[in-house]
């Protein structure tokens, strides 16, 4: 979620880098088994290795597919 951009409030500073998924974007034609991004997340866990995570709503219009997506974003 950090790697979204924003518009900055009026007086804030413009100029703030995005945070960047460290590793190389996988080949569409070589996915990994399991969640396409489980080899450059930094809060991947044996799961995601496995098995593709089902596209969940989140409400107020966010949509994940992550395993771990419900212990991020709290309880509802």
């Amino acid at each position: 979620m950090a790697s979204i951009p924003r518009v900055p409030s009026p007086g804030a500073n413009a100029d703030v880098r995005l945070v960047e998924i460290p590793g190389m974007v996988p080949s569409l034609t070589r996915l990994p088994k399991g969640c396409a991004f489980a080899p450059r997340c930094e809060l991947a866990i044996a799961r995601c290795r496995e098995e593709y995570p089902p596209l969940q709503d989140w409400g107020s219009g966010h949509l994940a597919a992550c395993w771990r997506a419900a212990e991020l974003t709290g309880p509802s």
